[in-house]
């Protein structure tokens, strides 16, 4: 098993943070890439309490993935992302899962976002990356650890542009 974590802080409130990324606008802005085979997103939940959502997103391989990998899932793999986010503050908190279909292995993610004043945020994640399986289960660990820490310095990214218009 792997663990990450990490913190970021933003020049938006808890309140406005939250109210940004807790929506399906900015749930598609984010994930439905034009690189996709194929995007779903289903909303299971979305009121004044809380934003609950699951996305399969279909990807073509590329050659940085590993072969023992590629016997797994074939020239495509279709990753499944659920997102559950509180909207009831002061602390707000997202927990989430992402697998990848017909795959061993799962990533567990848990946010929490808080206030540091009335204009800034901070929030703080942590998760573990598993794949029980014997032989390949490091490298697939591996191969999700990578993905994770793009997708993170990615949403961090759009979430602080977006929080600036």
């Amino acid at each position: 098993m792997q663990e990450f974590s990490g913190s970021l802080e933003f020049a938006a409130s808890a309140d406005d943070t939250v109210a940004l990324v807790a929506t399906e606008e900015y749930m598609r802005k984010r994930y439905e890439e034009p690189d996709l085979l194929a995007f779903e997103m289903e909303i299971e939940r979305d009121d004044d309490d809380a934003f609950e959502c699951v996305m399969r997103r279909t990807f073509a391989l590329t050659d940085g993935v590993p072969k023992m990998i590629r016997r797994v899932v074939g020239s495509r793999f279709t990753m499944i992302q659920e997102h559950r986010w509180t909207r009831k503050g002061p602390v707000y908190a997202s927990h989430g899962t992402l697998r990848v279909d017909g795959a061993p292995g799962e990533v567990k993610v848990n946010v929490k976002v808080e206030p540091l004043t009335e204009s800034t945020c901070q929030l703080n994640y942590n998760g573990t990356i598993s794949a029980g399986v014997p032989i390949i289960g490091k490298q697939i660990e591996k191969f999700l650890l990578e993905r994770v820490d793009k997708s993170v310095e990615a949403s961090f990214s759009a979430m602080a542009e977006a929080l600036q218009k």
